[in-house]
């Protein structure tokens, strides 16, 4: 994997139905140990993996752009990147291979 994510721990509930805490997308990820093995097969970028969150936090693409300091279709192309490494279609699949993997805890 290009950016390894162990020793990151997950949010409790709480902290994801809060987000105006102001934590950053890395606190969502789990570590590699508990991560399915699906993810690990996947070479996904750290950037991909912030992305995969803030969809899963009901971000829209201007906001995720203007989270991360770069342009909509930076966004765009990061989403498309996303689905064709795990092979989905939409954002519901982006979301529900998140969840699956671990990735992010609902």
């Amino acid at each position: 994997m290009k950016d390894s994510f162990s020793n990151i721990n997950t949010l409790t509930n709480y902290e994801v139905a809060n987000p105006d805490l102001g934590l950053v997308p890395e606190l969502y990820l789990v570590g590699e140990e508990t991560a399915s093995e699906d993810l690990k097969t996947v070479q996904l970028t750290k950037r991909e993996i912030e992305i995969m969150i803030y969809i899963c936090l009901e971000m829209t693409t201007k906001q995720i752009a203007m989270k991360l300091h770069i342009s909509d279709l930076t966004v765009h192309n990061h989403r498309y990147n996303i689905m064709k490494k795990i092979g989905k279609k939409n954002l519901a699949g982006i979301i529900i291979y998140t969840i699956r993997s671990g990735l992010f805890v609902v």
